[in-house]
């Protein structure tokens, strides 16, 4: 999933949604600071992308969903 975050100013806020993130079970997890993305890849339903941004609002961020990927490649039976 990518996410537009809001209000993050410093490798603290950085780490604190990362936090969030993995515990919610994040596989891994991308921020840039300069653009306020957030790349997540995580196992599940493209519908999981809500609660990994509901996790980000629980530390007293905001984030907006922009979009998800296919976050299982090849389980379609080709290679991604």
């Amino acid at each position: 999933m990518i996410a537009r975050l809001h209000e993050i100013r410093c490798a603290g806020c950085l780490n604190t949604i990362e936090g969030a993130l993995r515990r919610r079970g994040a596989e891994s997890v991308k921020i840039d600071l300069g653009s306020h993305i957030v790349e997540v890849v995580y196992q599940g339903p493209a519908s999981d992308a809500d609660a990994y941004c509901a996790a980000v609002r629980a530390t007293g961020y905001q984030a907006t969903l922009l979009g998800v990927a296919s976050q299982n490649p090849g389980a379609d039976g080709t290679d991604g």
